[in-house]
Protein backbone atom coordinates (compact mmCIF):
# COMPACT_ATOMS: atom_id res chain seq x y z
CA UNK A 1 0.00 0.00 0.00
CA UNK A 2 1.31 3.69 -0.59
CA UNK A 3 2.26 5.13 2.38
CA UNK A 4 0.77 7.86 4.04
CA UNK A 5 2.43 10.84 1.99
CA UNK A 6 1.27 9.67 -1.16
CA UNK A 7 -2.20 9.52 0.29
CA UNK A 8 -2.34 12.50 0.69
CA UNK A 9 -0.18 13.60 -2.01
CA UNK A 10 -3.35 11.88 -4.06
CA UNK A 11 -6.11 13.71 -2.09
CA UNK A 12 -4.53 16.87 -2.70
CA UNK A 13 -4.24 16.55 -6.37
CA UNK A 14 -7.86 15.48 -6.43
CA UNK A 15 -8.87 18.80 -4.20
CA UNK A 16 -6.58 21.25 -7.20
CA UNK A 17 -8.91 19.33 -9.97
CA UNK A 18 -12.25 19.96 -7.78
CA UNK A 19 -10.71 23.51 -7.54
CA UNK A 20 -9.94 23.34 -11.58
CA UNK A 21 -13.50 22.08 -12.22
CA UNK A 22 -15.56 24.51 -9.98
CA UNK A 23 -13.73 27.15 -11.89
CA UNK A 24 -14.82 25.27 -15.20
CA UNK A 25 -18.30 25.79 -13.88
CA UNK A 26 -18.15 29.51 -12.87
CA UNK A 27 -16.51 30.10 -16.56
CA UNK A 28 -19.76 28.15 -18.06
CA UNK A 29 -21.77 30.80 -16.08
CA UNK A 30 -20.22 34.22 -17.14
CA UNK A 31 -17.62 34.64 -14.33
CA UNK A 32 -14.66 34.37 -15.43
CA UNK A 33 -12.51 35.97 -18.90
CA UNK A 34 -13.05 34.02 -21.83
CA UNK A 35 -9.75 32.51 -22.45
CA UNK A 36 -8.35 29.61 -24.10
CA UNK A 37 -7.68 28.02 -20.64
CA UNK A 38 -10.78 29.19 -18.86
CA UNK A 39 -12.70 28.15 -22.16
CA UNK A 40 -11.43 24.47 -21.97
CA UNK A 41 -11.93 23.77 -18.29
CA UNK A 42 -15.14 25.59 -19.53
CA UNK A 43 -15.93 23.08 -21.83
CA UNK A 44 -14.99 20.02 -20.12
CA UNK A 45 -16.07 20.94 -16.87
CA UNK A 46 -18.76 17.89 -16.39
CA UNK A 47 -15.90 15.43 -17.23
CA UNK A 48 -13.64 16.83 -14.92
CA UNK A 49 -15.88 16.52 -11.89
CA UNK A 50 -17.20 13.54 -12.48
CA UNK A 51 -14.83 11.19 -14.31
CA UNK A 52 -12.16 13.32 -12.65
CA UNK A 53 -12.59 14.64 -9.23
CA UNK A 54 -15.46 12.21 -8.28
CA UNK A 55 -13.74 9.35 -10.18
CA UNK A 56 -10.66 9.62 -8.33
CA UNK A 57 -11.72 10.16 -4.80
CA UNK A 58 -13.62 7.15 -4.88
CA UNK A 59 -11.46 5.41 -6.77
CA UNK A 60 -8.84 6.15 -3.54
CA UNK A 61 -11.57 4.93 -0.98
CA UNK A 62 -11.77 1.34 -2.75
CA UNK A 63 -8.16 1.13 -3.25
CA UNK A 64 -7.66 1.63 0.57
CA UNK A 65 -10.34 -0.86 1.13
CA UNK A 66 -8.55 -3.53 -1.25
CA UNK A 67 -5.24 -2.85 0.55
CA UNK A 68 -3.02 -3.73 -2.87
CA UNK A 69 -0.55 -1.30 -4.73
CA UNK A 70 -2.41 -1.76 -8.28
CA UNK A 71 -5.92 -0.66 -6.84
CA UNK A 72 -4.05 2.93 -6.66
CA UNK A 73 -3.79 3.09 -10.49
CA UNK A 74 -7.61 3.39 -10.98
CA UNK A 75 -7.50 6.86 -8.48
CA UNK A 76 -4.37 8.16 -10.58
CA UNK A 77 -5.40 7.57 -14.56
CA UNK A 78 -8.44 9.14 -13.36
CA UNK A 79 -6.25 12.50 -12.46
CA UNK A 80 -4.12 11.74 -15.56
CA UNK A 81 -6.90 11.59 -17.74
CA UNK A 82 -8.06 15.44 -16.69
CA UNK A 83 -4.57 16.16 -16.99
CA UNK A 84 -4.87 15.90 -20.29
CA UNK A 85 -7.68 17.55 -20.43
CA UNK A 86 -7.00 20.45 -18.63
CA UNK A 87 -3.46 20.62 -21.10
CA UNK A 88 -5.50 20.46 -24.46
CA UNK A 89 -4.64 16.84 -25.61
CA UNK A 90 -7.38 14.98 -28.38
CA UNK A 91 -10.61 14.22 -26.24
CA UNK A 92 -9.28 10.72 -27.17
CA UNK A 93 -6.71 10.64 -25.54
CA UNK A 94 -8.22 11.19 -21.97
CA UNK A 95 -11.24 9.24 -22.59
CA UNK A 96 -8.85 6.58 -23.39
CA UNK A 97 -7.36 7.06 -19.96
CA UNK A 98 -10.50 7.39 -18.05
CA UNK A 99 -11.35 4.09 -19.55
CA UNK A 100 -8.80 2.68 -18.40
CA UNK A 101 -9.30 4.06 -15.24
CA UNK A 102 -12.51 2.67 -14.86
CA UNK A 103 -11.37 -0.89 -15.60
CA UNK A 104 -9.31 -0.75 -13.04
CA UNK A 105 -11.93 0.48 -10.60
CA UNK A 106 -14.37 -2.56 -12.44
CA UNK A 107 -11.53 -4.57 -11.20
CA UNK A 108 -11.20 -3.43 -7.72
CA UNK A 109 -15.11 -4.19 -7.09
CA UNK A 110 -14.54 -7.87 -8.37
CA UNK A 111 -12.00 -8.52 -5.81
CA UNK A 112 -13.74 -6.73 -2.85
CA UNK A 113 -16.85 -9.01 -4.26
CA UNK A 114 -14.62 -12.34 -3.93
CA UNK A 115 -13.77 -11.42 -0.35
CA UNK A 116 -17.13 -10.36 0.14
CA UNK A 117 -19.95 -11.59 -1.96
CA UNK A 118 -23.00 -9.10 -1.11
CA UNK A 119 -26.21 -7.75 -3.50
CA UNK A 120 -24.51 -4.15 -1.84
CA UNK A 121 -20.94 -4.71 -3.72
CA UNK A 122 -22.94 -5.85 -7.07
CA UNK A 123 -24.48 -2.65 -7.05
CA UNK A 124 -21.56 -0.70 -6.51
CA UNK A 125 -19.21 -2.68 -9.06
CA UNK A 126 -22.37 -1.84 -11.56
CA UNK A 127 -22.11 1.54 -11.15
CA UNK A 128 -18.37 1.05 -12.13
CA UNK A 129 -19.49 -0.41 -15.13
CA UNK A 130 -21.56 2.89 -15.92
CA UNK A 131 -18.96 4.92 -15.51
CA UNK A 132 -16.64 2.23 -18.07
CA UNK A 133 -19.60 2.61 -20.72
CA UNK A 134 -19.86 6.42 -20.11
CA UNK A 135 -15.87 6.43 -21.45
CA UNK A 136 -17.00 3.76 -24.18
CA UNK A 137 -19.26 6.34 -25.66
CA UNK A 138 -17.22 9.19 -24.99
CA UNK A 139 -14.69 7.31 -27.01
CA UNK A 140 -16.91 6.34 -29.63
CA UNK A 141 -17.48 10.23 -29.99
CA UNK A 142 -20.54 11.03 -28.54
CA UNK A 143 -21.20 14.10 -26.98
CA UNK A 144 -21.60 14.64 -23.46
CA UNK A 145 -25.18 15.73 -23.18
CA UNK A 146 -25.76 11.58 -23.67
CA UNK A 147 -22.45 10.50 -21.32
CA UNK A 148 -24.87 12.25 -18.24
CA UNK A 149 -27.32 9.67 -17.79
CA UNK A 150 -23.77 6.93 -17.28
CA UNK A 151 -22.48 9.41 -15.23
CA UNK A 152 -25.47 9.74 -12.94
CA UNK A 153 -25.46 5.73 -12.78
CA UNK A 154 -21.93 5.34 -11.63
CA UNK A 155 -23.00 7.94 -8.85
CA UNK A 156 -26.44 6.83 -7.87
CA UNK A 157 -25.23 3.27 -7.76
CA UNK A 158 -22.23 3.59 -5.12
CA UNK A 159 -24.06 5.71 -3.05
CA UNK A 160 -27.14 3.52 -3.27
CA UNK A 161 -24.82 0.51 -2.40
CA UNK A 162 -22.94 2.01 -0.08
CA UNK A 163 -26.11 3.12 2.11
CA UNK A 164 -27.69 -0.53 1.26
CA UNK A 165 -24.53 -1.74 2.93
CA UNK A 166 -25.52 -0.04 6.24
CA UNK A 167 -28.49 -0.54 6.25
CA UNK A 168 -28.50 -3.81 6.48
CA UNK A 169 -27.89 -3.50 10.25
CA UNK A 170 -31.38 -2.29 10.08
CA UNK A 171 -32.52 -5.92 9.11
CA UNK A 172 -34.53 -5.26 6.38
CA UNK A 173 -37.63 -7.08 4.79
CA UNK A 174 -37.40 -9.06 2.06
CA UNK A 175 -40.00 -6.66 0.10
CA UNK A 176 -37.63 -3.64 0.99
CA UNK A 177 -34.80 -5.13 -0.40
CA UNK A 178 -36.84 -6.14 -3.19
CA UNK A 179 -38.12 -2.97 -3.96
CA UNK A 180 -34.50 -1.24 -4.06
CA UNK A 181 -33.49 -3.86 -6.71
CA UNK A 182 -36.28 -2.95 -9.24
CA UNK A 183 -35.60 0.77 -8.36
CA UNK A 184 -32.08 0.55 -9.69
CA UNK A 185 -33.18 -1.94 -12.26
CA UNK A 186 -35.62 0.79 -13.45
CA UNK A 187 -32.59 3.23 -13.56
CA UNK A 188 -30.42 0.96 -15.19
CA UNK A 189 -32.92 0.54 -17.93
CA UNK A 190 -33.45 4.25 -18.66
CA UNK A 191 -30.11 4.61 -19.24
CA UNK A 192 -29.59 2.12 -22.18
CA UNK A 193 -32.94 3.62 -23.34
CA UNK A 194 -31.07 6.99 -23.48
CA UNK A 195 -28.72 5.42 -25.95
CA UNK A 196 -31.72 5.25 -28.55
CA UNK A 197 -34.35 7.46 -27.35
CA UNK A 198 -33.14 10.27 -25.16
CA UNK A 199 -36.28 11.77 -23.81
CA UNK A 200 -37.65 8.40 -23.14
CA UNK A 201 -34.44 7.23 -21.42
CA UNK A 202 -33.96 10.40 -19.35
CA UNK A 203 -38.26 9.82 -18.07
CA UNK A 204 -37.49 6.57 -16.58
CA UNK A 205 -34.60 7.46 -14.98
CA UNK A 206 -35.94 10.64 -13.45
CA UNK A 207 -39.46 7.95 -11.99
CA UNK A 208 -36.28 5.56 -10.83
CA UNK A 209 -34.21 8.67 -8.43
CA UNK A 210 -37.54 9.96 -7.10
CA UNK A 211 -38.67 6.14 -6.08
CA UNK A 212 -35.13 5.42 -4.28
CA UNK A 213 -35.37 8.91 -2.94
CA UNK A 214 -38.75 7.68 -1.01
CA UNK A 215 -37.03 4.64 -0.79
CA UNK A 216 -33.82 5.65 1.12
CA UNK A 217 -36.01 7.95 3.28
CA UNK A 218 -37.63 5.71 4.50
CA UNK A 219 -35.12 2.40 5.02
CA UNK A 220 -31.99 4.33 5.42
CA UNK A 221 -30.11 4.00 8.64
CA UNK A 222 -30.36 7.84 9.03
CA UNK A 223 -33.72 8.23 10.21
CA UNK A 224 -32.11 6.79 13.25
CA UNK A 225 -28.72 8.08 13.55
CA UNK A 226 -30.34 11.31 13.43
CA UNK A 227 -31.96 11.15 17.29
CA UNK A 228 -28.18 11.11 18.32
CA UNK A 229 -25.73 13.67 18.77
CA UNK A 230 -22.74 15.10 17.59
CA UNK A 231 -21.19 13.55 14.10
CA UNK A 232 -23.77 11.22 13.80
CA UNK A 233 -26.69 13.58 13.76
CA UNK A 234 -24.91 16.15 10.99
CA UNK A 235 -23.89 12.64 8.98
CA UNK A 236 -27.74 11.98 9.16
CA UNK A 237 -29.10 15.32 8.59
CA UNK A 238 -26.63 15.82 5.49
CA UNK A 239 -27.91 12.14 3.60
CA UNK A 240 -31.43 12.96 4.60
CA UNK A 241 -30.93 16.33 2.67
CA UNK A 242 -29.17 15.02 0.08
CA UNK A 243 -32.22 12.12 -0.38
CA UNK A 244 -34.25 15.07 -1.31
CA UNK A 245 -32.17 16.40 -3.62
CA UNK A 246 -32.54 12.77 -5.58
CA UNK A 247 -36.02 13.46 -5.49
CA UNK A 248 -36.17 16.60 -6.85
CA UNK A 249 -33.80 16.28 -9.76
CA UNK A 250 -35.78 12.32 -10.54
CA UNK A 251 -38.99 14.71 -10.25
CA UNK A 252 -37.31 17.57 -12.67
CA UNK A 253 -35.87 15.29 -15.24
CA UNK A 254 -39.07 13.08 -15.08
CA UNK A 255 -41.06 16.38 -16.50
CA UNK A 256 -38.88 18.33 -18.71
CA UNK A 257 -36.63 15.41 -20.10
CA UNK A 258 -35.34 15.52 -23.52
CA UNK A 259 -35.69 19.41 -23.89
CA UNK A 260 -32.81 20.53 -24.62
CA UNK A 261 -31.25 24.18 -24.12
CA UNK A 262 -34.34 24.19 -20.72
CA UNK A 263 -33.16 26.14 -17.89
CA UNK A 264 -35.22 23.31 -16.38
CA UNK A 265 -31.94 20.45 -16.96
CA UNK A 266 -29.31 22.98 -15.60
CA UNK A 267 -31.82 22.75 -12.71
CA UNK A 268 -32.00 19.05 -12.51
CA UNK A 269 -28.43 18.20 -12.78
CA UNK A 270 -26.96 20.70 -9.62
CA UNK A 271 -29.83 19.42 -7.99
CA UNK A 272 -28.32 16.18 -8.64
CA UNK A 273 -24.64 16.99 -8.64
CA UNK A 274 -24.35 19.89 -6.27
CA UNK A 275 -27.40 18.58 -4.25
CA UNK A 276 -27.73 15.05 -3.83
CA UNK A 277 -23.95 14.15 -4.52
CA UNK A 278 -22.11 16.71 -2.46
CA UNK A 279 -24.33 16.39 0.27
CA UNK A 280 -22.89 13.04 0.59
CA UNK A 281 -19.73 14.46 0.42
CA UNK A 282 -20.15 16.79 3.34
CA UNK A 283 -21.86 13.56 4.99
CA UNK A 284 -18.81 11.13 4.80
CA UNK A 285 -15.64 13.44 4.51
CA UNK A 286 -15.08 13.74 8.37
CA UNK A 287 -15.52 10.09 8.30
CA UNK A 288 -13.32 9.22 5.31
CA UNK A 289 -10.63 11.83 5.41
CA UNK A 290 -9.36 10.28 8.47
CA UNK A 291 -8.92 6.59 7.49
CA UNK A 292 -7.49 7.80 4.13
CA UNK A 293 -5.39 10.79 5.50
CA UNK A 294 -3.94 8.67 8.56
CA UNK A 295 -5.27 12.06 10.59
CA UNK A 296 -7.79 13.00 13.24
CA UNK A 297 -10.96 15.46 12.46
CA UNK A 298 -11.98 17.28 15.18
CA UNK A 299 -15.69 17.76 14.57
CA UNK A 300 -17.93 20.59 16.26
CA UNK A 301 -20.69 22.74 15.33
CA UNK A 302 -19.12 24.70 12.90
CA UNK A 303 -19.66 21.97 10.18
CA UNK A 304 -23.14 22.56 9.56
CA UNK A 305 -22.16 26.34 8.75
CA UNK A 306 -21.08 24.82 4.94
CA UNK A 307 -23.60 22.22 5.23
CA UNK A 308 -26.61 24.80 5.58
CA UNK A 309 -25.01 27.18 3.10
CA UNK A 310 -24.68 24.11 0.10
CA UNK A 311 -28.22 23.14 0.26
CA UNK A 312 -29.32 27.32 0.28
CA UNK A 313 -27.29 27.78 -2.40
CA UNK A 314 -27.88 24.99 -4.41
CA UNK A 315 -31.91 25.87 -3.64
CA UNK A 316 -30.89 29.07 -5.11
CA UNK A 317 -29.36 27.69 -8.26
CA UNK A 318 -32.42 25.61 -8.87
CA UNK A 319 -35.03 28.24 -8.19
CA UNK A 320 -32.86 30.76 -10.81
CA UNK A 321 -33.03 27.91 -13.18
CA UNK A 322 -36.93 27.49 -12.94
CA UNK A 323 -38.07 30.51 -12.71
CA UNK A 324 -37.76 33.20 -15.69
CA UNK A 325 -36.51 36.41 -15.07
CA UNK A 326 -34.57 35.05 -11.83
CA UNK A 327 -30.73 35.77 -12.00
CA UNK A 328 -30.37 33.19 -9.68
CA UNK A 329 -28.89 30.80 -11.27
CA UNK A 330 -25.56 32.89 -11.52
CA UNK A 331 -25.52 34.29 -8.28
CA UNK A 332 -26.44 30.22 -7.26
CA UNK A 333 -23.04 28.97 -8.96
CA UNK A 334 -20.54 31.83 -7.60
CA UNK A 335 -22.40 31.14 -3.88
CA UNK A 336 -22.32 27.33 -4.41
CA UNK A 337 -18.33 27.86 -5.44
CA UNK A 338 -17.46 29.76 -2.30
CA UNK A 339 -19.67 27.58 0.06
CA UNK A 340 -17.05 24.58 -1.25
CA UNK A 341 -14.59 26.61 -0.45
CA UNK A 342 -15.37 27.16 2.98
CA UNK A 343 -16.13 23.35 3.52
CA UNK A 344 -12.08 22.83 2.72
CA UNK A 345 -10.98 25.38 4.54
CA UNK A 346 -13.13 23.78 7.81
CA UNK A 347 -11.80 20.56 6.92
CA UNK A 348 -8.75 21.41 7.27
CA UNK A 349 -9.40 23.88 10.78
CA UNK A 350 -10.53 20.45 12.19
CA UNK A 351 -7.27 18.92 10.98
CA UNK A 352 -5.56 21.05 12.73
CA UNK A 353 -7.70 21.24 15.88
CA UNK A 354 -7.44 17.06 15.70
CA UNK A 355 -3.67 17.28 15.94
CA UNK A 356 -4.03 19.52 19.17
CA UNK A 357 -6.25 16.85 21.01
CA UNK A 358 -9.46 17.98 20.20
CA UNK A 359 -12.24 15.52 20.18
CA UNK A 360 -11.27 13.66 17.52
CA UNK A 361 -12.89 11.54 14.97
CA UNK A 362 -11.56 8.60 13.28
CA UNK A 363 -13.43 5.87 12.05
CA UNK A 364 -12.85 2.99 9.23
CA UNK A 365 -13.42 3.24 5.71
CA UNK A 366 -16.52 1.48 5.40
Amino acid sequence: MPSRFGRRMLIALGILLLVVGVLGGLGRVGWLPVGVWTGRIAAHHGALMVSGFLGALIGLERAVAWGRRWGYLAPILALVGSALLIGGAPRQWSAGVFLLSSALLGGLYARLYRRRPSLEMRVMGAGALCLLVAHGLWMLGFPYGQLVPWWMGFLVLTIAGERLELSRLLRLTRGAVVAFTLILLLAVAGYFLSVWNYGLGIRVEGAAYLLLSFWLLRYDMARRSVRQPGLSRYTALALLVGYGWLGVAGLIRLLWAGWPGQMAQDAALHAFFLGFVFSMIFAHAPIIFPSILGVSVAFGRFFYVPLVLLELTVALRVVGDLVVGFSGQRWGALLNALTLALFLETMAGSVIRGRRGTEAVREPVR
